[in-house]
């Protein structure tokens, strides 16, 4: 009797089943060819979850080397159909010469050829291609579609939500994902995913390296949910995922690339601080780092022009006004508002008073800036009816410069939301104007410098002082 090795594939992996389950179908049909033919499979090899275009398959590798251990003593080999053999014209040429040298006979049934059938390797040729070109089609319609679903509907099409998120009950459409809080969510891992991610902003306000991040998080949370310990670089993922400012990103297909700004989510951080970890991220990635300059967990802004300071070296500077002053001052000072808030925190007249004064000169700004877009706009309307060879530049120079006033409006936008949500309603003129939020992290605090006078004035978020909130 003729003696053989079977092998079967299948792509994909569902959990509920088993290896020999999932490929049943094929087994059965390798068996009753077997069977019919007087040939005894001596080893059936199996592989499940791998890609066609991979030839480095456990299953398929453990039977080639099987096969030169036999050395000529195996008969046959049985496969299914050329495309559970592989999807790829190289892979498939390699692993059939391979095989042709120790065995007297490679069959697959479905295309009922064999490798001692005249003509086999033009048809084997030919079929392979036509695999290869289903499998690329196939990848291309899924992209498509997957594309499709993410635009429409703005909304995750993963079947796994990101650390801290979970999907909306009830609503499979939209797929909206929410923060994993008790309210939205029964499934313990995802609200512990919450912590998680709390935990992990938390840490780099408060000065933690990555690395002392994902030490803390394999001490208190364990492994990822990959299970896989944390490290740096796990950490700076988290850190920089835009899904948590409200936006999706990534790329299908290897070069289809997508980014939805105005996504389905509920977003869990503040845009405030979420712009300012990945301000901390580039910072702390350039080059060698400062040992005496400390992180600073909140934006600083000159007082005169509402305009957000830059570090330069060891001052902070205003871009707008051009004014600077030395950092470490500016810290020192902090500290000590530090210092009396915490053990103080009751809200003093002065913090009132430097609050609304504050919150006026921004709401002035915000209009200011809203009547610089509107005049862009009508600038536009009148660079389309010029020459096309002068319209080109001007409409791009438009677009930069609408792009800045734009992100300048979005942030003091923001600062407005931040500072309405430290007032009491009824004593701001303009309140009912904004828009409370209700993130889960949110900027501890802002910071107001008087560079000409070398003052401070720090407005603390109230949730900076209830615990388990903040």
């Amino acid at each position: 009797m003729k003696i053989a090795f079977a092998y079967s594939r299948k792509s994909i992996r569902i959990n509920s089943m088993s290896e020999d389950e999932s490929v049943s179908y094929q087994k059965v049909t390798l068996d009753d060819y077997a069977e019919r033919n007087g040939i005894k499979i001596v080893e059936h090899y199996t592989d499940v979850g791998y890609s066609g275009k991979n030839i480095k398959r456990p299953g398929l590798q453990d039977m080639l080397q099987d096969i030169k251990q036999y050395d000529g003593h195996i008969d046959y080999i049985l496969f299914y159909s050329i495309d559970r053999l592989g999807r790829d014209i190289q892979g498939n040429i390699n692993s059939f010469m391979e095989m042709d040298e120790y065995v007297e006979n490679i069959v697959f049934i479905s295309e009922n050829i064999s490798s001692d059938s005249s003509n086999f390797k033009t048809i084997f040729l030919l079929l392979t291609s036509i695999a290869q070109q289903s499998r690329e089609n196939l990848l291309k319609a899924t992209s498509s579609g997957r594309k499709n679903k993410i635009v429409t509907r703005k909304s995750s099409i993963s079947s796994r939500p990101p650390l801290g998120f979970t999907k909306e009950k009830g609503n499979k459409k939209s797929a909206r994902l929410l923060p994993a809080t008790v309210f939205n969510s029964d499934d313990e891992k995802e609200r512990q995913g919450l912590i998680a991610l709390q935990h992990i902003f938390h840490c780099f306000l408060l000065g933690f390296s990555l690395r002392g991040i994902a030490d803390s998080l394999n001490k208190h949370f364990g492994l990822t949910r990959n299970n896989k310990e944390w490290d740096h670089s796990s950490v700076r993922y988290i850190l920089k995922n835009v899904t948590y400012s409200g936006k999706l990103q990534g790329t299908l297909n290897k070069n289809n690339h997508y980014l939805i700004e105005d996504a389905n989510i509920e977003v869990p951080i503040e845009p405030l601080l979420f712009d300012f970890i990945q301000k901390q991220l580039t910072k702390n990635s350039r080059g060698r780092k400062s040992k005496t300059l400390q992180r600073q967990t909140e934006y600083t802004i000159c007082k005169r022009c509402q305009e957000v300071l830059v570090q330069d070296k060891e001052y902070l500077v205003c871009n707008h006004c051009s004014n600077k002053t030395l950092l470490q001052p500016i810290i020192y000072l902090l500290k000590q508002e530090l210092y009396k808030i915490v053990n103080q925190p009751a809200v003093t007249a002065k913090w009132n008073e430097v609050r609304n004064s504050s919150l006026n000169k921004f709401m002035i700004k915000r209009k200011n800036l809203f009547r610089e877009v509107l005049k862009l706009e009508k600038i536009k309307e009148k660079i389309e009816g010029l020459e096309p060879s002068v319209r080109e530049r001007m409409l791009e120079a438009n677009s930069l410069e609408m792009n800045k006033i734009q992100r300048n409006y979005l942030f003091t936008d923001e600062v407005i939301n931040f500072m309405s949500e430290l007032s009491d309603i009824s004593t701001i003129q303009y309140a009912q104007e904004t828009k409370l939020s209700s993130y889960l992290l949110k900027l501890p605090y802002l910071v107001l410098v008087d560079i000409t006078n070398g003052e401070i004035d720090v407005l603390f978020h109230p949730n900076y002082f209830i615990k388990g909130v903040s």
